[in-house]
């Protein structure tokens, strides 16, 4: 009887072993390895992701989650150790980024393009003809996104290349981002502002005053990248060959007002 009483304990023993407080950690851990991608993306890039995540979870269950940062704020963070396991961004911004170790460029995608365009509000519409027209036209503030983000980079191209910056300068006011850029355009702060095209598409109480010609700036492309931290995701990689291969994500970019990935590819010089 004391034999038999030892070995139903042992086999207890063996049983908690397997069920208890250690294996749930381990199947927590395991679980973990394959969660929720973490993205760090262009504000730019909401509403399109926003329409895109039921259609990556269909195919990567746990989805993702999404944090937007303008440029500055890409470069602050992967300056720490809490980094993504992908960014999205505009080319110009990754230029900076692969720079970093905790890039791998080679996993770099181009997945869509956009382009540049001068706005206003409904109520007050200011035709322009090309950028380097500015300086003859009657407006009281140009809003331009902010020295720190994607946005303004472009902006700045499009008025040096056009020989405009110098001549609108007391007049021009930079935004921290589109967001803002948009609000001081709307509220009349600003009678003008430099956005991108795939943002005229999805407001429609904006109207264009001119599209930037293509030669004033460098090409718009939105990029993923996938970091070191993401490697041990398989989602990574699923996400990248998602938004660059896949029909009906390409579709839904376009929808939105973003130029298709091959036509970003030709285009980019």
């Amino acid at each position: 009887m004391i034999l038999l009483g030892l070995l139903l304990a042992l086999a207890s023993c063996n049983q908690q072993s397997k069920t208890g407080p250690g294996a749930a950690r381990g199947a927590s851990v395991a679980q973990t390895s394959g969660g929720a991608l973490r993205i760090w993306a262009d504000p730019a890039l909401k509403g399109a992701l926003d329409a895109l995540a039921p259609k990556f979870k269909a195919l990567h269950p746990t989805g993702w989650t999404v944090e937007y940062k303008e440029s500055v704020m890409l470069d602050q963070g992967m300056a720490g150790s809490d980094r993504p396991d992908v960014i999205l961004c505009a080319a110009a911004e990754s230029k900076k980024l692969r720079v970093n170790a905790a890039f791998d460029a080679s996993t770099e995608r181009t997945f869509a393009g956009d382009l540049l365009a001068l706005v206003t509000r409904k109520a007050r519409i200011i035709p322009v003809g090309r950028v380097g027209d500015l300086p003859q036209v009657q407006f009281k503030a140009l809003g331009v996104g902010g020295p720190n983000t994607s946005l303004g980079y472009y902006s700045e191209q499009a008025l040096v290349t056009d020989g405009a910056a110098k001549k609108v300068q007391k007049l021009t006011r930079g935004y921290g981002s589109q967001a803002r850029l948009l609000a001081a355009v709307r509220s009349g702060e600003v009678d003008l502002g430099f956005v991108y095209a795939s943002t005229v598409a999805q407001n429609p109480d904006l109207r264009v005053s001119t599209t930037v010609p293509e030669d004033l700036y460098e090409d718009i492309r939105y990029v993923a990248l996938a970091t070191k931290a993401g490697d041990s995701n398989p989602g990574t990689s699923q996400l990248l060959t998602f938004l660059a291969e896949d029909k009906d994500a390409q579709q839904t970019l376009g929808a939105y007002g973003y130029v298709d990935r091959a036509t970003a590819m030709i285009e980019n010089r």
